[in-house]
């Protein structure tokens, strides 16, 4: 029996309109239902801004922001900024994050974790610079004997959030911002040194070179604790038109002991060709600054020779340097 063309086409007509509806009822149902996502593997935008209202006169010229999971399981993830305002960085949907600025314009300062804390450290020494002598060839202050030569601090500012960035899925699906503020801190320490009064100055050849002992060689960037490592920090000295000597350098401030002092050593090479090392134990002043974050040293005198006598009672030191011992008057603690 012959099946009628028409009545072919007729069932295959009907067999489109039952196809299309089943995909137009799949479409309505694919919009009318979101399924939810656990794959926490999406990403979401963290706007992290910095309010300068606790170091106003940061001169930072870029920074560095940190998201640090507290889950040992995720990487931090770190985006750097130019200037100091912030910006936008993105962190994974359901891990919680604290978050850690500071600036990036460093020269000297290295940066490394320790057990989950961001810290910073300075590079050692290979010479003081003024004099251009090798710093393990130089004499030391008694005591300080271990303790590593590095180089000054740059300055540093740094804040860690007060709550934690914890971003939900809910959050990511309605495109939510997260916004944080952080409040970077000064975490160097100024120090002016000053000698008052430098006999017979026009014997020195060249720049002076200084060093003070017993400093933190390092900080934890989040609270600014320092370490506890005790290091020698370099730095070099000019005389003034008024004959005084004068020079600063940056670092991290001295370890909270009472029992650690610190002692200012100074190098001058003389035009004779002599090397002269003199020693000032400089731990009251330091003990004593109204402000750690900026200590000034003031000494009275220097007392560079005008003619080197033989059988001196001076003391050779390391390389034929002459070390003189200059005991501190109680007029001279500031």
């Amino acid at each position: 029996m012959k099946i009628p063309r028409q009545f072919i086409l007729e069932i295959k007509r009907i067999s489109w309109c039952i196809l299309l509806l089943e995909i137009f009822i799949l479409f309505l149902c694919s919009c009318s239902q979101k399924d939810l996502c656990y794959d926490h593997n999406h990403a979401s935008r963290v706007n992290v801004k910095f309010d300068w209202r606790y170091s106003p006169e940061s001169n930072a010229s870029s920074m560095l922001l940190y998201l640090i999971p507290t889950d040992s399981n995720y990487r931090t993830i770190k985006k750097e900024f130019i200037g100091k305002q912030g910006g936008y960085l993105q962190a994974l949907v359901g891990v919680n994050y604290q978050v850690l600025g500071f600036n990036s314009d460093i020269e000297n300062i290295i940066f490394y974790e320790d057990e989950g804390k961001v810290m910073a450290t300075t590079k050692e020494a290979v010479t003081i610079d003024a004099i251009g002598i090798p710093v393990n060839t130089l004499p030391r202050a008694e005591g300080t004997k271990n303790q590593r030569v590095v180089m000054e601090a740059d300055s540093l500012w740094s804040s860690l959030s007060d709550k934690d960035v914890y971003i939900t899925l809910e959050d990511n699906d309605n495109d939510r911002i997260c916004y944080q503020t952080l409040y970077p801190r000064q975490r160097f320490c100024t120090y002016n040194i000053k000698v008052k009064k430098v006999e017979n100055s026009d014997k020195i050849c060249s720049l002076v070179a200084a060093s003070v002992s017993g400093l933190a060689a390092g900080i934890r960037l989040s609270d600014g604790a320092k370490t506890a490592e005790k290091v020698i920090v370099p730095f070099s000295m000019s005389l003034t038109g008024d004959m005084e000597l004068k020079g600063n350098f940056r670092c991290f401030g001295k370890i909270p002991d009472a029992n650690i002092s610190n002692k200012l050593v100074i190098y001058a090479i003389l035009k004779d060709g002599s090397k002269w090392c003199y020693i000032y134990d400089i731990t009251n002043q330091i003990d004593a600054a109204c402000d750690p974050f900026k200590v000034t040293i003031v000494l009275d005198k220097l007392p560079i020779p005008n003619k080197i006598e033989n059988n001196s009672g001076l003391t050779p030191g390391v390389s034929d340097w002459n070390v003189v011992d200059i005991p501190i008057k109680r007029s001279e603690e500031h």
